[in-house]
């Protein structure tokens, strides 16, 4: 089997300074080896990169950074995937 599809996490720079510079290159490589996105008569993704992105509360500008670097750089040849499932406890 031939891997066609990517998806890359991107958390921001929680616990590394340089991890937005490495996520940066490896979202350009993963391109470079798919190219376009394609998809079948079903709609179903079958090559391609998907950019996973978790929302956080008050992180709004590290996603809006997120989200335009991404548009800027790629446009529609990268899917995002925005998540919101965090919600933290409250006492």
């Amino acid at each position: 089997m031939i891997l066609n599809i990517w998806k890359r996490n991107w958390h921001g720079n929680f616990f590394a300074p340089d991890y937005p510079e490495i996520a940066k290159k490896a979202l350009a490589r993963m391109l470079s080896l798919t190219g376009e996105p394609v998809f079948d008569e079903k709609g179903m993704l079958q090559k391609g990169v998907i950019v996973r992105h978790l929302l956080l509360p008050g992180h709004k500008r590290n996603a809006r950074e997120v989200i335009e670097y991404i548009h800027q750089n790629y446009g529609d040849r990268v899917i995002l995937s925005l998540m919101n499932q965090y919600t933290p406890l409250r006492d």
